[in-house]
């Protein structure tokens, strides 16, 4: 009985082992072919909301790996704040990743980043870099994208949305 116990003890520490090794690994593998910068980032949360979405659209013909960074005032990493949706033809998006990472984006595809935590105590006043990946060497732009702040409160909802990099593929 005790080497049972010993044993199930030893593969649990080698299967946490192995999972932060490969989470170490996803990030130090993701290689970025294109980024852009995005300024004007900011999110809180307070008597009005202050949200900021990022639309991300895949341009090219093949399937994409998409990342996205949020620096708050201090340069810190915020990207936990991050969520991905997509669309729903029947009601709010749909919510496909909580927190930092990198998410597929399919061709022809739209996600929607947002910048924002209910609750959230920090306010974050910064800048993001949106940056992909692809397996496909030929794919050189890849992605186009907006930055939309949405303020609520008071009662309405106020907001503008201005392109990326110009509106120019990256």
């Amino acid at each position: 009985m005790r080497y049972s116990i010993l044993a199930v003890l030893m593969a649990c520490a080698v299967l946490v082992s192995a999972t932060a090794s490969y989470a170490v690994a996803e990030d130090m593998t993701f290689q970025p072919r294109g980024r852009a910068l995005v300024t004007g980032v900011e999110a809180r949360d307070e008597a009005w909301d202050f949200i900021t979405n990022l639309f991300i659209t895949n341009i090219s013909e093949s399937d994409v790996t998409c990342r996205v960074t949020v620096y708050d005032h201090d340069g810190k990493d915020v990207s936990s704040l991050c969520n991905v949706f997509t669309g729903n033809r029947i009601g709010a998006p749909v919510q496909l990743r909580a927190g930092n990472g990198s998410f597929a984006l399919p061709p022809g595809a739209t996600r929607m980043v947002r910048i924002w935590a209910q609750g959230m105590v920090p306010v974050v006043f910064g800048h993001a870099v949106i940056e992909w990946t692809a397996a496909d060497a030929q794919t050189d732009k890849a992605l186009i994208a907006a930055i939309k702040t949405v303020r609520s409160g008071g009662g309405g909802t106020y907001g503008f949305m201005s392109q990326v990099n110009g509106g120019q593929p990256f």
